[in-house]
């Protein structure tokens, strides 16, 4: 892992790597969108939340 550049193209297995890269484009810009909508600290800590069970059922690292 220490080799690796920023950027980089690892092939994985994970549900985020199946998905047409449209999807995944669209699905980012709605979450960025809905991020920056958000008005507490507990809106924030769910989308955190949420973010970090996002990467673990993906298998992101």
């Amino acid at each position: 892992m220490k080799n690796i550049v920023i950027g980089q193209y690892l092939p994985g297995s994970g549900f985020f790597y199946k998905l047409d890269p449209r999807t995944k484009i669209i699905g980012v810009i709605v979450l960025m969108i809905a991020i920056f909508l958000l008005e507490t600290i507990l809106q924030l800590a769910i989308a955190f939340a949420i973010g970090i069970v996002l990467m673990l059922v993906g298998r992101l690292s």
